[in-house]
């Protein structure tokens, strides 16, 4: 299977369980693509990946990066979702 790069304005197609395109990858700072990398090995399932903080936090920050050095808008969906499970913990 496959699916769409995660970096912005990005129409590459990657396979499944890549979270971007090698071009894109080689921009994310290495300390961010350790997290990414040692969060998604230690996830039970992408259901579980999804609702990991540490997870979006790091994918979010990966892409603003990437939109930074390429001049895009840094607005994406991780971002988004982060808020989401942030306010969740909160009411919890």
């Amino acid at each position: 299977m496959s699916r769409a790069c995660d970096a912005i304005n990005c129409d590459r197609v990657v396979q499944t369980g890549r979270f971007m395109c090698i071009q894109h990858w080689r921009l994310v700072p290495v300390v961010e693509q350790r997290q990414i990398n040692a969060r998604f090995r230690a996830a039970s399932s992408r259901y579980a990946l999804m609702h990991d903080v540490f997870y979006v936090q790091a994918c979010a920050t990966a892409i603003e990066q990437v939109a930074a050095l390429e001049g895009h808008p840094t607005a994406n969906s991780y971002r988004n979702l982060l808020g989401v499970l942030q306010r969740q913990q909160k009411g919890a």
